[in-house]
């Protein structure tokens, strides 16, 4: 009876320290919970500040491209304004010379009709 009376306040002493004991284990489980939680928000913040820095990088790219595009379209008019003119240059000189040759055709036919007019004219003389 007295050492169940000495072992009374002993086990509730002892399953009072267990409870406390066990109440800091979850506390510790409980504060790491937390830490991870916090740790695993970190790498997501990381990871989408990452992401955002691949999607800046890329739409940065996207633009270079586009603008290379566009010097390449400009570079592509250049040429063919430069070969449109040439060909301009070209039917410019072709009608020159076309003019030039009837000129000379009108200058021949000319000549020959003195020609025959000066025959005609010795003929009859």
């Amino acid at each position: 009876m007295i050492f169940q009376q000495f072992l009374e306040p002993m086990v509730f002493q002892q399953l009072l320290e267990l409870m406390v004991f066990q109440q800091l284990l979850e506390l510790m489980i409980f504060q790491q919970l937390l830490e991870l939680m916090v740790f695993q928000q970190l790498l997501e913040l990381i990871d989408f500040q990452q992401l955002l820095e691949l999607m800046v990088f890329q739409q940065l790219l996207e633009l270079m491209v586009f603008q290379q595009l566009l010097e390449l379209m400009v570079f592509q008019q250049l040429s063919e304004l430069m070969v449109f003119q040439q060909l301009l240059l070209e039917l410019m000189v072709f009608q020159q010379l076309s003019e030039l040759m009837v000129f000379q055709q009108l200058l021949e036919l000319m000549v020959f009709q003195q020609l025959l007019e000066l025959m005609v004219f010795n003929f009859t003389r």
